[in-house]
This record gives C-alpha cells, sequence and structure tokens, in this order.
C-alpha cells in the first residue's frame, strides 16, 4: 500500500525544481528566438520595407511576405512587367532572410553541445540558389541586408 507514497513524494519533488533546473536548454532556446525577433522587428523588417518602398518607384511589384510566428523569416519578391502581356507580372527576383539558432556543438556528432550554453544566433540570407550571406544576429545591419540584397539583384537582371 505504501509504493503509491513513494511515487506521490517523486511527483511532487520533482514538480517543486524550479523550472530553470529542469529546463535550462529551454531557457537558451527562448532566450535566443528573443534575440532573433527583435533583430528582425528592428533591423530586418525595416531594411526590406525599405527596400520595398524604393523598388516600387521603378514599376516592379513587390510583395513581402512574413512567417505565421511573425519576425523569424521573411522573404521579398520582385516582379515585373511581362513584355508580351503587360497586365501579367513575372517573378524577377525573390530573397529570404531566414533567423536560425545554433548549439555550440561540441564535438561533430557523438555528442551534442552543452544544453546550458547560449545558443548562437545567425541570420542567413538566401537567394532561390542558395545561401548568400549569414551575420552574426548582434552585429547585423540594415545597410549589409541592402547591400546584399543590392549585390545579387544586380548580379541577377544583369545575367
Amino acid at each position: 500500500m505504501s509504493w503509491w507514497k513513494d511515487k506521490l513524494e517523486k511527483i511532487i519533488v520533482s514538480s517543486s525544481k524550479s523550472e530553470s533546473d529542469r529546463y535550462p536548454d529551454d531557457l537558451n532556446v527562448k532566450f535566443a528566438h528573443l534575440k532573433l525577433r527583435k533583430t528582425f522587428k528592428n533591423i530586418v523588417i525595416p531594411a526590406i520595407d525599405e527596400l520595398k518602398k524604393e523598388i516600387e518607384l521603378y514599376n516592379r511589384r513587390v510583395i513581402v511576405n512574413v512567417d505565421d510566428t511573425g519576425l523569424n523569416s521573411v522573404t521579398l519578391f520582385v516582379y515585373s512587367c511581362s513584355e508580351e502581356n503587360t497586365n501579367k507580372y513575372i517573378e524577377e527576383f525573390c530573397l529570404s532572410i531566414i533567423g536560425r539558432t545554433y548549439q555550440k556543438a561540441f564535438f561533430a556528432f557523438p555528442e551534442h553541445g552543452n544544453s546550458e550554453e547560449p545558443r548562437i544566433v545567425k541570420i542567413e540570407i538566401l537567394s532561390r540558389s542558395g545561401t548568400l550571406a549569414e551575420f552574426n544576429v548582434d552585429e547585423v545591419t540594415q545597410e549589409q541586408i541592402i547591400e546584399t540584397f543590392i549585390e545579387e539583384y544586380s548580379k541577377w537582371i544583369n545575367y
């Protein structure tokens, strides 16, 4: 009859531990996501918005998609008017910016990194052809995002 008392004690003792003692990894992940959201809100989205306004001055249609969770990724599509049909737009260029969090690796595969270590947080800029640039979330600027877009857009248009 006392087995249930032991089980009850284990349940209560384990639930009374502080959440950070039970889930230190979870706190590091949440902190990393907060850093990403702050960067997207203060740097990435304003840079994309500035690009959108400027591109639209040149008779291009620009669509910006932000992920559903809001502030982990954004994609900018640039459409130009079709030469055959002026009522039809064709995709001219696509640029995606994705926030990524990595665990600092202890070794290649046998062991994962220490879950109590802070996450590595990066912003990755991609086109349809692959990764264009990667920036540390604490160091990325609006100018770097705009510069990456301009460099790749000019290559794409002049190809």
